[in-house]
C-alpha cells in the first residue's frame, strides 16, 4: 500500500490491518499514536470500529484520522460523530496527510522523533 510506503518514509512505524476488527485488536495491543482508517472494510467497517476504540478506556482517546474514497454523507458523517478528528478524502495529496499527523502527534513526535505507531486499515 502507497499509504505505508509513505508514512514509513515520513520516520513512523507503521502497523497495517486489513478490516476493523483486526485494527481494534491491533490498536489494544499496541497501543498507536495515532489511527488511519478507511470506511468501507470486511467484517466490520470503519464507522463501527471507531465507536468500538473510542468506548474503550486505553484507545479512546487516540486520534483517528479517516482516510476515503466515500463522499460527504451519511457514513462520512457517522464517522466524525463516533470520534474521527479528520476526515481525508481520497485521492488526498500525501503533503497533506504528513500536515495531518504533525497536528494530531504529540509535541516529541512532531520534533521528528518518529516514534508515532500508525494502524493504516484499508480495505483490500
Amino acid at each position: 500500500m502507497l499509504q505505508t510506503i509513505v508514512i514509513t518514509r515520513m520516520g513512523f512505524e507503521v502497523i497495517e490491518a486489513d478490516n476493523g476488527a483486526s485494527a481494534i485488536n491491533q490498536a489494544l495491543e499496541a497501543h498507536p499514536d495515532l489511527i488511519l482508517m478507511d470506511l468501507g472494510m470486511p467484517i466490520m467497517n470503519g464507522e463501527d470500529a471507531i465507536v468500538q476504540l473510542k468506548i474503550h478506556p486505553s484507545t479512546r482517546d487516540i486520534p483517528v484520522i479517516i482516510c476515503t474514497a466515500f463522499g460527504r454523507g451519511p457514513r462520512v458523517d457517522r464517522a466524525r460523530d463516533g470520534g474521527a478528528v479528520e476526515i481525508l478524502h481520497k485521492p488526498f495529496d500525501f503533503s497533506e496527510l504528513q500536515k495531518l499527523l504533525q497536528k494530531h502527534l504529540s509535541s516529541e513526535l512532531k520534533a521528528g522523533a518518529g516514534r508515532a505507531v500508525n494502524v493504516g486499515v484499508e480495505q483490500q
